[in-house]
């Protein structure tokens, strides 16, 4: 769940739709759970639009009228007809400045939320959030054979199916790219100017100097069994 409030912030729509269906099939299952995550359920908090869908949904779930149904249409008329009666009043222009409730997402901004730990801060620009992936949060890291940040819960799978088809040029002990396919690795780690990491090189080398090296026991021609000529 926190991670699925979290994300109800997120810049992606598709992101933020996925997480109002979780949080909306789960409090189906265990309504009280679900708003415990969740702000309180008043006017302050209704006044964003997502949270007001939310907490409607939820009203139309638990089978009470919605604060969002519309008023007594009399109501309405008589109010109205109260206003014509009234003398007109002097309108006064007032320079009201934008207050915190009047954002429609001032309350809970998840722009600026790390959607996998949850941390809050003014910082969390689309850019400030790149560093925070890249060095901070405690929910991620770096692999280490491609590179990427990852989440650690799924690391392992992260190593098996995605990093090793990325690095599957890449060599492991000397972590230098290698040219595809068998001739490759073969230069790679046999080869005169091959992998400097690996200790078998330079013995195969001595042992096939067609590779590269050069052979210390190399028979030389001699001249007994040179003919003369007649």
């Amino acid at each position: 769940m926190q991670f699925c409030v979290a994300a109800l912030g997120h810049h992606a729509g598709e992101v933020r739709d996925g997480s109002e269906r979780i949080i909306k099939a789960l409090y189906k299952e265990d309504r009280q759970a679900v708003k415990d995550y969740l702000p309180a359920d008043d006017d302050k908090t209704r006044k964003i639009t997502l949270y007001r869908q939310l907490f409607e949904y939820f009203d139309k779930v638990d089978g009470k009228p919605s604060k969002a149904d519309p008023v007594d249409e009399n109501l309405l008329k008589a109010d109205k007809n109260k206003k014509k009666n009234e003398p007109p009043k002097k309108s006064k222009i007032i320079n009201k400045k934008p207050t915190a409730d009047d954002d429609d997402t001032s309350v809970y901004n998840m722009d600026n939320i790390c959607i996998f730990c949850g941390e809050r801060n003014e910082s969390f620009t689309e850019e400030g959030l790149d560093l925070h992936y890249w060095k901070h949060c405690p929910m991620l890291k770096r692999c280490t054979n491609c590179k990427q940040v990852v989440e650690i819960a799924t690391y392992t799978d992260h190593l098996l199916n995605e990093s090793a088809k990325s690095s599957s040029n890449h060599c492991p002990l000397c972590h230098q790219n290698v040219s595809s396919g068998e001739d490759g690795w073969k230069n790679h780690l046999m080869g005169k100017d091959g992998c400097k990491q690996n200790p078998r090189r330079l013995l195969s080398l001595n042992k096939n100097p067609s590779t590269g090296g050069t052979s210390k026991n190399k028979p030389k021609a001699t001249g007994k069994n040179k003919k003369t000529p007649r």
